[in-house]
């Protein structure tokens, strides 16, 4: 993902409240290039926000991991710009169009069309963690 409008000290506050790691490479024009990772949980037991793909564990960060990042990034900074996205490709202007948008995300069919899985399906965060978005969503839309 690029982020515009943004400082490296925020993407890692944000990925700190969200539990994700940010792995930093290059920077591209303006924009700072970043991704996110898994933190190790220091033993054989999943990660938060784990992606599971047909009952085995994935090393990335699922949906709602990300979604949770985005989310406490907009609340420290409501100007940033992200754009990111292999197949399907995103473009948030600012914390308006993350809001009206993010949540179609979840939707996306990440898995084949003999066995479609949704990109907001394809781990097994528990319930908390899932409700967490719905928190930070509306911090976000207060004034």
């Amino acid at each position: 993902m690029l982020f515009y409008n943004t400082t490296q000290p925020q993407l890692e506050e944000a990925a700190r409240l969200a539990n994700v790691r940010l792995q930093v490479g290059n920077p591209s024009g303006r924009g700072i290039r970043a991704t996110l990772a898994l933190v190790p949980s220091g033993d054989r037991s999943p990660a938060q926000w784990q992606r599971v793909s047909n009952k085995r564990r994935v090393n990335a960060v699922c949906w709602h991991g990300h979604a949770t990042f985005m989310l406490h990034l907009y609340l420290l900074n409501r100007a940033v710009r992200i754009v990111g996205g292999r197949e399907h490709g995103v473009m948030y202007y600012d914390a308006a169009s993350f809001l009206a948008t993010f949540r179609s995300t979840g939707l996306w069919n990440i898995g084949s069309e003999a066995q479609p899985l949704l990109y907001s399906q394809a781990c097994a965060c528990p319930p908390a963690d899932v409700q967490e978005i719905t928190r930070l969503e509306r911090r976000l839309q207060a004034p």
